[in-house]
């Protein structure tokens, strides 16, 4: 798979991952801004740019992904059962924003109908694949 040239294939993204880590592992670099104030990186103005000078890109972590093949039996019965919440985290890490409020009550209620349609139990899996 060319990673410049999304196939037409409507999985294409998943496609390209199983064929990415079948190659070798994956890093990644994960920054932020942080917030300063609401006159120079406000929280409810998501279509306003904030200034790389003001505040400017820190790195929070790093992500490895190991080789593997994403395949394997039960994996995407296992990927279906987990659910994203940016809320677990230090409170000085919180979310902020009334995006982010919406979002808080939005995440946990589409989990619980997504986990109810597909006959899932409502707890996340209690250790990792």
């Amino acid at each position: 798979v060319d990673p410049g040239c999304p196939s037409a294939s409507p999985n294409y993204l998943a496609e390209d991952l199983k064929h990415r880590l079948q190659s070798g592992a994956l890093n990644f670099v994960i920054e932020a801004q942080p917030f300063v104030d609401d006159s120079v990186t406000p929280v409810d103005r998501a279509t306003e740019r904030w200034e790389e000078a003001i505040s400017p890109f820190v790195t929070v972590a790093r992500l490895d992904i190991p080789c593997q093949d994403i395949e394997q039996p039960g994996q995407a019965a296992y990927g279906e059962a987990l659910a994203f919440s940016p809320w677990r985290t230090l409170y000085e890490n919180r979310p902020l924003g009334s995006i982010a409020d919406a979002r808080r009550i939005v995440y946990p209620a589409s989990a619980a109908v997504r986990r109810s349609l597909n006959g899932q139990p409502m707890q996340e899996p209690d250790k990792p694949r």
